[in-house]
């Protein structure tokens, strides 16, 4: 009985691979969207993250951290990451993303106050 069993589980098995090759990750990945349950939590990384979310009590220190770093020029990134570590907060990485990142380049320039995104929030 198991010689005859071993190449439908084989058979079974090499097909769900190329199947999974085919959709590609990314499209895998949206699978689990269709519960709660099925998001993966994992620490945040300090750079490329799609988007950073705080709470209304951590978003003023926050403008001031983005204003000052911008004004040295070092990576949003990686100081936004200093700044949850300094403040004490955690960060998660939830996949799938929750937002969709549009660009390759930051939506903060030196040209735009980081009160224009938060301004209706905060003001």
């Amino acid at each position: 009985r198991c010689t005859v069993l071993l190449p439908r589980v084989l058979l079974c098995w090499v097909l769900t691979s190329y199947l999974l090759v085919c959709i590609s990750r990314q499209h895998t990945q949206q699978w689990r969207t269709a519960h709660p349950q099925l998001y993966s939590w994992s620490p945040a990384p300090a750079c490329c993250t799609p988007a950073v979310l705080y709470n209304i009590h951590t978003i003023t220190q926050a403008v001031h951290h983005i204003r000052d770093t911008m004004q040295e020029g070092r990576p949003l990134d990686l100081a936004m990451s200093r700044f949850r570590q300094h403040s004490g907060l955690r960060g998660f990485l939830v996949q799938p993303n929750l937002v969709l990142h549009i660009g390759m380049v930051s939506s903060l320039t030196k040209n735009k106050d980081p009160l224009e995104f938060v301004g209706h929030i905060h003001g």
